[in-house]
């Protein structure tokens, strides 16, 4: 048996392993993540067998989010088929060792991979069974979080109406368990179902809203992404009342619009954040294109477009150089125009191809999923078909053994109560025979009492014989 000090180191490197998985999740290098949670569930099992009682149930619990981890990870590469089959598994243990909030965790887990893969009606069920089971352990803070997963599905299928109603239960809920660094994501969610409603002035204030605290609870990343989210509802605020022809307000919108997304732009190059980066310098280039400011549009839409070639960011590369060919056309710099359209037209056939054989790949890995749900399905009825035949074969067996045992105990009912019947004959027949016996007796008895009495009074032949005799001779 290993000692204290060794099972510690086990638990220890397990855990260290675990969070090294998480790391790369986060930082996007999944097959890294994969790698190290599966070394991690390595070292859990052998903790299984050395650990007993509330330890076990520890390691099992730790086991299960490795697992999870590694779910969520095939999920980002797209293999939804075994993301779903990991967090299968990490639902299993968390039944196992009676964890309802793990289990509600591993079926939001499944219903995510529905997301993501736009299957949105089972991507409802399962959110909705963690839903259920969340509600009964009276867990406010995860029932929150599950409400903004379910808003998000239905602002997935453009049912604004349905997602704010979500949204805005999740919001209360964490102002009501005091979770404020979470109530910026929901305030920002609410602004973008606003955004989309075309509903501008709600959507500023929610934003605006999300930013404060952002700010207030030094979340970078929210900062910059609310400063870049209000920029993008005053432009188009700017542009409506263009079209107006208010063009006075519209400057004013534009200005404060522009002002937005370059202090998000500073937020972005202070954190080093590429991505981030590239997209708001596109969007400022939109900007300046849309107010024939070709000069500067120009100037921020080449750095968009390099930076897009750097990360690799093709939905970029297309749309950055579909502008700059407008920019050069405009400008009558038909070369340069030409060159930026055919870059616009390779990107938008990679991308086409790309999404061909993504939705091939997709397609396959649904029919393969479906295949093994289809195997599972006829598996679980295979058992259930020898279960039900089991049952019935015991059924029978028990009603043949219980009317054997029916048919006994009638017998024995039936023998006990002839042998009842035949003592109370003897009995009876002791009882008349002791009754004659007496009567016999007693007859007996009389016979020869009457005969003592004749006896008695009848004189002997003898006696009478000798007195006649003793006459006949005095005469």
């Amino acid at each position: 048996m290993p000692s204290r000090a060794i099972k510690n180191s086990f638990s220890k490197e397990g855990h260290i392993l675990h969070d090294l998985g998480t790391y790369y999740s986060i930082i996007g290098d999944y097959n890294k993540a994969i790698e190290y949670n599966n070394i991690a569930i390595g070292v859990f099992e052998k903790c299984e067998r050395i650990y007993t009682g509330k330890k076990l149930r520890s390691v099992l619990s730790s086991k299960a989010k490795s697992i999870a981890n590694i779910g969520d990870a095939y999920s980002h590469l797209g293999d939804y088929s075994l993301s779903i089959d990991y967090h299968k598994k990490a639902l299993k243990i968390a039944k196992q060792i009676n964890d309802t909030l793990f289990e509600a965790n591993s079926l939001r887990g499944i219903g995510r991979v529905y997301t993501n893969n736009a299957d949105y009606p089972k991507a409802l069920e399962y959110y909705f069974a963690a839903l259920k089971l969340t509600k009964l352990i009276k867990n406010k803070g995860f029932e929150g979080t599950l409400l903004d997963g379910i808003g998000t599905i239905y602002n997935s299928q453009k049912d604004f109406d349905k997602a704010l109603s979500y949204y805005l239960q999740a919001l209360q809920i964490k102002i009501e368990v005091g979770e404020h660094h979470n109530v910026a994501n929901f305030l920002s969610n609410i602004g973008g179902v606003y955004f989309n409603k075309k509903q501008y002035q709600l959507a500023l204030m929610y934003l605006n809203r999300a930013y404060k605290i952002a700010k207030e609870v030094k979340n970078k990343r929210l900062e910059l992404n609310s400063l870049a989210a209000i920029g993008s509802v005053y432009k188009e605020i700017g542009d409506s009342l263009r079209i107006e022809n208010k063009n006075e307000e519209a400057e004013k919108i534009y200005v404060a619009a522009l002002d937005h997304y370059k202090r998000s732009l500073s937020i972005a190059e202070e954190m080093k954040s590429k991505s981030s980066i590239t997209v708001i310098n596109g969007n400022i280039g939109e900007f300046f294109y849309r107010q024939k400011r070709y000069k500067d549009a120009e100037n921020y839409l080449l750095k968009a477009l390099a930076s897009a070639n750097e990360i690799q960011d093709l939905e970029g590369v297309k749309e950055y150089n579909q502008l700059l060919s407008l920019i050069y056309q405009e400008q009558n710099n038909f070369a340069k125009s030409l060159e930026h359209f055919k870059k616009y037209i390779d990107a938008r056939d990679t991308i086409s191809n790309e999404e061909n054989t993504k939705q091939l790949i997709r397609s396959e890995m649904n029919f393969e999923f479906e295949k093994r749900e289809n195997i599972t399905k006829a598996e679980q009825e295979k058992r259930e078909l020898i279960t039900a035949s089991d049952s019935k074969r015991q059924k029978i067996i028990i009603q043949s053994i219980c009317c054997v045992l029916a048919l006994v105990l009638i017998f024995a009912i039936f023998v006990y109560r002839n042998f009842l019947q035949k003592q109370r004959i003897n009995v009876e027949i002791s009882n008349q025979k002791k009754i004659i016996e007496e009567k016999q007796k007693e007859v007996l008895d009389s016979i020869y009492y009457a005969r003592r009495i004749q006896r008695a009074l009848i004189t002997s032949e003898g006696y009478i014989e000798n007195n006649l005799k003793r006459l006949l001779g005095k005469k």
